[in-house]
């Protein structure tokens, strides 16, 4: 806050005018805030979903895959819309209650749910899932080479997020309007600093212009 808005802070009649210039400013950080969040959520998942189309593989970043959860058998600890972020674990070093993504031997679909039993019998070690929010075990036994990895955490939405990007409505949301908006963003802050550079150009002017006539001499009356 600067001198000028502090002596009017000062002032208790411009009380109310004191609170309305704190509220703007912070207002003005939130919005920043919010909009540098929102450039780069819309970054991270444009880059994933590119990715994953030009390898044409799931994506991946810093060794751990990225799978978005389509149903709510997991809920509520991994809603439907979720993006999985999936680390390659051991299956000798699994435990019950891991929450672990593997591809189903039967169907081929790759399902998240967790182990709630582990099998070790002569050697052979399988698993047992069930999705939290199911009332019996999944049928078909989870098998080591099965298993894809354990699920260190998962972010809600983020997954429906990357899904509608993915499409050709969600490329035009999530590509075009973000840059246009960028754009739009820059253009206020350029016509912002040039009003405020013709403003200054205009106080600078006048105060020169009222320096030249405070030293022009005052003219003598003239004699008969």
């Amino acid at each position: 806050m600067n001198n000028k808005e502090s002596e009017i802070c000062d002032l208790p009649i411009q009380s109310s005018i004191c609170k309305s210039i704190k509220l703007k400013r912070i207002l003005k950080v939130i919005g920043n805030i919010v909009f540098a969040f929102l450039i780069i959520l819309v970054l991270f998942i444009c880059f994933f979903v590119i990715q994953g189309k030009l390898t044409g593989d799931v994506p991946s970043a810093f060794g751990y895959r990225l799978y978005v959860v389509l149903t709510g058998s997991m809920e509520p600890a991994v809603p439907a819309g979720s993006l999985a972020v999936v680390g390659a674990n051991d299956p000798a070093n699994l435990k019950f209650g891991d929450v672990v993504t593997y591809r189903n031997f039967d169907s081929g679909k790759i399902i998240t749910h967790r182990i709630v039993s582990i099998d070790n019998t002569d050697g052979s070690l399988q698993f047992t899932t069930r999705g939290d929010a199911n009332d019996t075990d999944d049928f078909t036994p989870v098998m080591p080479a099965d298993i894809i990895g354990k699920v260190v955490f998962s972010i809600p939405l983020i997954g429906a997020l990357m899904e509608f990007a993915r499409s050709k409505t969600g490329l035009l949301v999530f590509a075009i309007i973000p840059g246009l908006m960028i754009i739009v963003y820059e253009l206020r802050k350029l016509f912002r600093y040039a009003v405020i550079l013709d403003r200054k150009k205009e106080a600078a002017s006048q105060a020169s212009a009222e320096d030249s006539g405070a030293a022009s001499p005052p003219e003598e009356p003239g004699g008969h």
